[in-house]
């Protein structure tokens, strides 16, 4: 999905769909594994750029005990934080933000 982003093609909505489902397992079982290994519950930090409502509201669906923080920025910090990554797939597109 990154290569496609850096050249403009943007997934499905099936696409998004399974990735969503994806990330949501991948982070129970983390959690999951750690619990087990460590004998104790853990916490777990997912962060996200350019969060979208359908990521965050199957997200909150699916944890829905999770604490939730925004990080607000402008679109000059936006835009100065990807230009100063190396080999970032979404360099030299951040004229694309959209910052509200």
């Amino acid at each position: 999905m990154r290569d496609n982003f850096s050249k403009g093609m943007y997934p499905t909505l099936s696409q998004r769909a399974e990735f969503i489902a994806n990330a949501c397992d991948y982070v129970n079982e983390e959690i999951a594994t750690y619990s087990k290994t460590n004998n104790k519950p853990s916490v777990a930090i997912v962060s996200f750029s350019f969060v979208n409502t359908d990521l965050r509201t199957t997200f909150r669906s699916t944890f829905p005990h999770a604490k939730w923080i925004l990080v607000d920025t402008t679109k000059r910090m936006s835009e100065g934080r990807i230009e100063a990554r190396e080999g970032h797939f979404y360099k030299n597109a951040s004229q694309n933000i959209v910052v509200k």
